[in-house]
């Protein structure tokens, strides 16, 4: 509980939400303790409890749901059992966290698209047509290249990207990313070499005959 405190006392933006998490469930120990752990949280001054399950089934959570009765919103994480978004709305269930499914999906295409590479010995068009481009990697980073009338916002050698008005986090990690590309600009080892179909390939020179 203190450390719920703390962070809502320390807080200084709307922005931050503290959410208290109980595992009572998993551990065992029922709805009672569920209730009377997320009721702690609630008093803390927590913005929203979180009501972990690893049931097959979503009972547990609707057993908790019945006996919520305050206003403190309620988060659920339903990896191990199925409910709708209307199920759990109709519940009071105010926020559902689909943690590890974009990790899950992640990993089966990168198995399949290995498999291909490796059968294939190549980046085949249709497996290109499954891949995110350098663009979209940077943009969901937050680092997008300067932009000027015409550009087509590709990064190619040389390009700076612009990093004004991003966290400093985000600004470390798009200089170290713009700086990679720097050092393999100047690294003789690698030539640029345009692609009609996407971005800037980096490319490894045969060996000297």
């Amino acid at each position: 509980m203190e450390k719920i405190r703390a962070a809502k006392q320390a807080q200084r933006t709307a922005e931050l939400v503290v959410i208290g998490r109980t595992e009572a469930f998993i551990a065992g120990r029922g709805v009672d303790e569920a209730l009377a752990r997320a009721a702690a949280y609630a008093e803390a001054g927590a913005d929203a409890v979180l009501v972990h399950s690893r049931a097959s089934t979503p009972e547990e959570i609707w057993a908790f749901m019945e006996r919520w009765d305050r206003d403190v919103p309620v988060v659920v994480v339903p990896t191990t059992y199925r409910a709708s978004f209307e199920e759990l709305q109709s519940r009071g269930v105010r926020m559902a966290i689909h943690a590890n499914v974009g990790i899950r999906a992640a990993a089966r295409a990168m198995e399949q698209a290995f498999l291909d590479l490796h059968q294939l010995g190549t980046v085949s068009p249709s497996l290109e047509a499954r891949l995110a481009s350098v663009d979209e990697l940077l943009e969901l980073q937050g680092c997008l290249p300067s932009s000027k009338p015409g550009d087509d916002r590709r990064l190619r050698p040389g390009r700076r990207v612009e990093r004004r008005g991003l966290p400093d986090r985000q600004r470390r990690a798009c200089s170290h990313l713009s700086g990679l590309v720097r050092a393999l600009e100047e690294d003789r080892r690698f030539r640029y070499v345009p692609a009609a179909n996407e971005g800037a390939p980096w490319r490894s020179p045969p060996a000297p005959g």
